[in-house]
């Protein structure tokens, strides 16, 4: 939070803001470096084999990945209603 009231501090467009306005901008600073902080703690603890990311699957229509599913899967909504997902198919040995 600290480097983010510096920058405003050096930024011109920051005088324009209102208190409010520059109160949001520290907040939302604060949230998303705590949210940071939590994921990475979590991949940390997680030990995970792989760094793998959404962006990284290969969609063919040969594996049967409907795109429109996982376009929403990675959207996360699924995550801020509370709900699950089971993702199942054959287990590739390497």
């Amino acid at each position: 939070m600290a480097s983010t009231l510096e920058n405003q501090r050096h930024l011109l467009d920051s005088q324009e803001l209102s208190f409010e306005e520059k109160l949001g901008i520290l907040v939302d600073a604060e949230l998303a470096a705590k949210d940071s902080k939590r994921l990475t703690s979590r991949l940390r603890n997680a030990k995970l084999r792989l760094a793998a990311c959404i962006e990284d699957l290969e969609i063919k229509s040969s594996r049967g990945l409907d795109r429109s599913v996982v376009t929403a899967l990675s959207s996360r909504t699924w995550l801020d209603k509370a709900r699950n997902v089971i993702i199942e198919g054959p287990h590739r040995r390497r």
